[in-house]
């Protein structure tokens, strides 16, 4: 059991190195659900006005 869970261990810790040098975390802005409704709510009404209605 303890080399099953030294193997997991040693996989869980690769994983997490690979995403240490990421700039990922520090790039993404963090938004609350409200701002992100009402980003999707802007989105929506762009989407509507640019479509192209059939003929």
């Amino acid at each position: 059991m303890d080399k099953l869970r030294n193997w997991f261990k040693g996989i869980i810790e690769k994983l997490l190195s690979w995403g240490k040098d990421s700039l990922a975390e520090e790039d993404v802005s963090v938004r609350t659900p409200a701002e992100l409704k009402a980003l999707a709510e802007r989105l929506k009404e762009a989407l509507q006005k640019n479509s192209v209605r059939p003929r």
